[in-house]
């Protein structure tokens, strides 16, 4: 195994490769034989090639991401879900004892790009989306954006508000994966104000508090936008290392 990478807790580490990249048949075998049988029957549902390609580069991803971090070969890793369905590594049906027993991760993907965050103790969530999903984001505006996200929408210059749209519609979804309990979570009970930094307040029945929160954004490649959430208590601010991951599985520059 290559060495391991550091992972502290004042750190959040996201990767993301744009899975059209990797057409590679031999690359694209070495990623087959990192998957379960469990993993391969979910990919076999997929109508569609190119879904069935997202979701073996998403695996391989992971996979192969969390193994920078742990001495652990790609394909040893096991995952088990929450009662929401958020993910999290299953030590010990590994039957390894962890060197980072807070390892924890947070997947998305989207048409171009898949994008995997870690942290070795706070709870994250990530989201992508292309830029120029904003049309159809503000069709659905009034389902899925609070109060007070609703009312600043209709102020801004046009440019402005498809740009926000997709800012708060990505933030949310961090937030609700770093809970651990997605949809769950009603999108009407929290809202963002955009800005350095990038603010969330709750309704009461959520039971949230804002400070223990830190959310911030990464536009990559001009296309797509990436939003993270870390639930990082009363710690410091922690910083964000964003990293391209190389079809090859090799080691690539910080971005």
């Amino acid at each position: 195994m290559a060495a391991t990478i550091p992972l502290p807790e004042s750190e959040m580490h996201i990767w993301m490769v744009a899975q059209d990249a990797i057409a590679d048949a031999a690359v694209l075998e070495r990623y087959d034989v990192l998957m379960t049988l469990d993993e391969r029957e979910i990919q076999r549902r997929f109508l569609r090639a190119r879904d069935r390609h997202e979701y073996l580069v998403t695996r391989a991803l992971v996979r192969t991401v969390l193994s920078r971090y742990v001495d652990v070969p790609p394909e040893t890793w096991r995952f088990y879900r929450n009662e929401f369905g958020r993910p999290y590594v299953d030590w010990k049906t590994m039957g390894v004892t962890p060197s980072l027993p807070g390892l924890l991760f947070n997947l998305s993907n989207t048409a171009g790009l898949v994008v995997c965050g870690v942290s070795s103790k706070h709870e994250l969530g990530v989201d992508v989306e292309p830029l120029a999903r904003h049309d159809q984001i503000l069709g659905i505006a009034n389902t899925v954006f609070a109060g007070p996200e609703l009312e600043i929408l209709p102020r801004l210059p046009t440019a402005e508000r498809r740009r926000a749209a997709v800012d708060f519609w990505t933030l949310k979804e961090a937030y609700i994966k770093a809970r651990g309990m997605g949809l769950s979570i009603p999108l009407e009970q929290f809202w963002y104000t955009l800005g350095d930094p990038i603010r969330i307040a709750f309704d009461v029945r959520l039971g949230d508090d804002p400070a223990n929160w830190q959310f911030g954004q990464v536009e990559p490649n001009g296309e797509h936008l990436i939003s993270w959430a870390v639930c990082r208590g009363r710690a410091p601010n922690v910083t964000l290392l964003a990293k391209a991951f190389a079809p090859l599985m090799a080691e690539s520059d910080w971005l």
